[in-house]
């Protein structure tokens, strides 16, 4: 009984070269890939070929990744200020006193043009600015 082949036979890259790297030459290898937004191997023969081949998949530049984690910190920052301001709104239904409310509301307020000019920055910084 013969076997599959667990690879697929269209597969054109199937041999393999090998270096091995300090940790420095490993670490700047990382970084110029990332920053080239190519993977290792797509970066290693984009060098070697001068070009990375068809199929290399993409790879999100370091200053992406830092980007979308800013994002979605600013994202948490906003839901809960979102659901504090809530909260202070309905004051009375959780027993929260009038004047204490108005206080928090008032602080809010105060806390809302420095976020609003941040996102403002974000979104130029993303070159999604108005």
């Amino acid at each position: 009984m013969e076997r599959k082949p667990i690879k697929s036979e269209k597969r054109q890259r199937h041999k393999y070269a090998s270096v091995r790297l300090s940790d420095a030459e490993n670490e700047l290898l990382d970084n110029l890939a990332s920053d080239a937004g190519l993977s290792r191997a797509g970066f290693i023969r984009r060098q070697i070929f001068g070009h990375e081949g068809a199929r290399t998949q993409r790879q999100p530049k370091s200053s992406d990744k830092a980007m979308a984690s800013l994002s979605g910190q600013l994202g948490k920052i906003g839901g809960n200020l979102t659901q504090l301001n809530n909260l202070i709104k309905t004051a009375n239904a959780h027993g929260l006193d009038k004047g204490l409310a108005d206080a928090l509301l008032a602080e809010m307020q105060q806390i809302k043009e420095p976020i609003s000019d941040m996102r403002a920055s974000w979104l130029e910084a993303i070159g999604k600015g108005y």
